[in-house]
């Protein structure tokens, strides 16, 4: 088996419930899923990560992700344009995640997007919305690999200013936004 990252590719959605399963398992015990669902719930993030990958096919987003030998060990969601109008499909995703994580997830999931929606930049940019890498494979290359992808689909972009991500800061209350200028 690769210990280093392999090629970055569109997975498709062949590949939804894998890269769901991998954001899923990278983003265990990470602040912001906390904030979000206190006490970690799996099958919270597993919610959230399917509706991700979703937003990224059903928007024809760009979903990224980075392989090894045999499987997918990193994904990268961004997003182009905000509040798209959303397919039906879309809208019952987001329903079933509602239903997941309940009326007080609901609301952390909420007040967090407008969070987010205050802190990103008014220059047409590139969000990266989910990045994430299995945690036996972190320190390998993969987020290397995913994040100059991302720089590279900002900068052949015609409209793109850089790219942006709002993070949790661990251990607070508080978020922080990074802001790359092309």
């Amino acid at each position: 088996m690769s210990h280093r990252a392999g090629p970055v590719s569109n997975p498709g959605p062949e590949h939804l419930d894998k890269d769901t399963e991998m954001l899923t398992r990278a983003f265990d015990g990470d602040p912001l899923m906390e904030h979000l669902f206190p006490g970690n719930s799996v099958e919270s993030r597993r919610a959230l990560m399917r509706l991700a990958c979703h937003m990224r096919l059903e928007l024809s987003w760009p979903l990224k992700g980075c392989w090894d030998d045999k499987r997918i060990c990193g994904a990268t969601g961004i997003s182009i344009e905000r509040d798209p109008p959303w397919p039906n499909q879309l809208a019952g995703h987001y329903e079933n995640l509602k239903n997941q994580i309940g009326p007080d997830g609901t609301d952390r999931l909420e007040n967090y997007s407008k969070i987010v929606e205050h802190h990103r930049p008014h220059e047409p940019n590139i969000y990266i919305g989910v990045i994430g890498v299995e945690p036996e494979k972190q320190e390998l290359g993969f987020g290397r690999a995913l994040l100059e992808t991302v720089h590279q689909f900002s900068y052949d972009h015609p409209m793109s200013t850089g790219y942006t991500s709002i993070m949790k800061t661990p251990g607070t209350s508080t978020f922080m936004s990074i802001w790359v200028i092309e």
